[in-house]
């Protein structure tokens, strides 16, 4: 019997991936992302136009976000860097680390972080507990100084996976 390539083993849970340039994601903040081969803001001959800061920044993920709904209690991410910015005035979580949202009554508030080991270099895949398989809408918001060549998003494996309410953006 052939193995599932889509599916492993991140902290102990066994996940089943889904690219987010696929249904049933929304992606939001990119410039043409189902066509380039990673995410960013702009187009070259917009941005450099510009001027060269606004080019090189072009490039890199901030303000981009994924949205989808699924009622998995574990929701993992396994993401893949052209480069990872380190800068001094922010920490590494927030210049390559991922954060997620859950849409509430109130809005969308934050609950967790991937974290990413310190050393990491081009990759990583985190895992997180959400407390119950209840459907929910969620957002993963990209770290924002670093260019993210993929990003795959694990749930259980059998959990109902689905575009996202949009009743709260």
């Amino acid at each position: 019997m052939e193995a599932n390539k889509n599916i492993s083993t991140v902290g102990g849970i066994e996940v089943e991936w889904h690219d987010v340039r696929q249904e049933p994601f929304m992606l939001h903040g990119f410039y043409e992302p189902l066509r380039e081969p990673h995410f960013r803001r702009a187009p070259d001959e917009v941005a450099f136009a510009s001027s060269e800061g606004i080019g090189k920044s072009a490039k890199q993920s901030t303000g981009g976000r994924v949205r989808f709904s699924t009622d998995s209690e574990y929701v993992a991410i396994r993401a893949k860097f052209l480069d990872v910015t380190r800068v001094p005035h922010l920490t590494l979580l927030n210049s390559g680390g991922f954060d997620l949202y859950i849409d509430g009554e109130f809005g969308s508030r934050f609950v967790k972080e991937f974290l990413m080991s310190y050393d990491f270099k081009e990759k990583y895949e985190q895992v997180l507990h959400l407390e119950n398989a209840e459907m929910r809408s969620l957002t993963i918001n990209f770290p924002i100084y670093s260019i993210v060549e993929s990003l795959e998003i694990g749930v259980v494996q059998a959990q109902k996976f689905v575009r996202p309410d949009l009743t709260v953006i």
